[in-house]
């Protein structure tokens, strides 16, 4: 792709975060093994935790910097991904940097997807997946595929529209008033 985009990449090895779940799938395993009953881990755009009762906010993903949604869990993993941190610049245009493997073109920017499962590497390879799918489509996945809960944060001009998977109904809080939340089928 760098190769077909035009771009250099300085001779740059892609950083360290593309091992961070499979290092924290292991801290995890351990800290259970060990008789941790409750802990969570930030995994950079990833939080996987164990026990119950967890709280964890959810970027705008025009701002990161504001929550507008949090999500309680009992276990496993949430995921959040987006366009909004990475990208690059072609002839002044910007591009995400998710890119869709049909097309080899950047995925619709639509806002972010947020994906809620036991496993955390499942959890990252299905945010990533399902944000290339689109809002509809990932929701669709997601209600045909038991243990996996999605949230889909869309912009549509200056407003956050928020839709959600049936089974996150009753763990979501929104954090801004004009924001409501839309639970598909």
């Amino acid at each position: 792709m760098v190769r077909a985009w035009g771009l250099r990449t300085g001779g740059r090895i892609p950083d360290e975060s593309e091992l961070r779940t499979a290092q924290g799938v292991s801290a995890l395993r351990a800290l259970k093994k060990n008789g941790v009953a409750r802990a969570s881990l930030d995994l950079g755009g990833q939080v996987a935790v164990l026990g119950g009762g967890w709280e964890i906010p959810v970027a705008d993903p025009r701002r990161r910097d504001r929550s507008v949604v949090a999500l309680t869990i009992d276990g496993g993993s949430v995921s959040t991904s987006g366009n909004s941190e990475h990208g690059f610049e072609i002839a002044g245009k910007r591009y995400g940097h998710i890119l869709d493997p049909r097309t080899g073109h950047p995925a619709q920017d639509f806002g972010s997807l947020t994906v809620w499962t036991a496993d955390p590497l499942r959890a990252d390879c299905l945010s990533t997946g399902l944000y290339v799918l689109g809002p509809e489509r990932a929701l669709a996945w997601a209600a045909e595929h038991p243990g996996v809960e999605v949230l889909v944060l869309r912009t549509d001009g200056d407003r956050l529209r928020a839709l959600a998977s049936p089974g996150l109904r009753g763990r979501l809080k929104t954090m801004d008033s004009e924001m409501e939340i839309k639970f598909e089928r």
